[in-house]
């Protein structure tokens, strides 16, 4: 009877072991799973990162050109409102010269008249 109940135990305890060992082989394999599953994440996050960073630097660049741009606008508006303010002073000048240039062929025909009379 001894015997019997040791052979029960033994019995037991192999089903025991086959069943601890099967477990161990299935944790072996989900640990090595995710241990890929972690170097992919790690390689992923470092591909982000340098992502990251050119997305930053390109991010200083266009702000750098479009202050670039902001700043010719400016000067070409500047530049703008010189040449209309000097246009502006040319046509009052141009105004003002075929004033005077009519008032002198007034004179210049009245001349001619006169001594066209005599």
């Amino acid at each position: 009877m001894a015997l019997a109940m040791i052979d029960v135990d033994l019995e037991r305890g192999e089903a025991r072991l086959e069943a601890a060992e099967a477990k161990i082989l299935a944790l072996e394999e989900e640990l090595n799973v995710v241990g890929n599953n972690k170097k992919s994440l790690e390689i992923s996050e470092q591909e982000a990162a340098q992502r990251q960073e050119l997305y930053e630097e390109q991010i200083r660049k266009l702000t750098s050109q479009l202050n670039d741009a902001e700043n010719r606008v400016v000067d070409a508006e500047t530049m703008a409102d010189k040449l209309q303010k000097e246009v502006s002073r040319l046509e009052e000048d141009l105004s003002v010269e075929k004033d005077k240039y009519r008032l002198v062929s007034v004179d210049v025909e009245a001349a001619f008249a006169e001594l066209n009379g005599y």
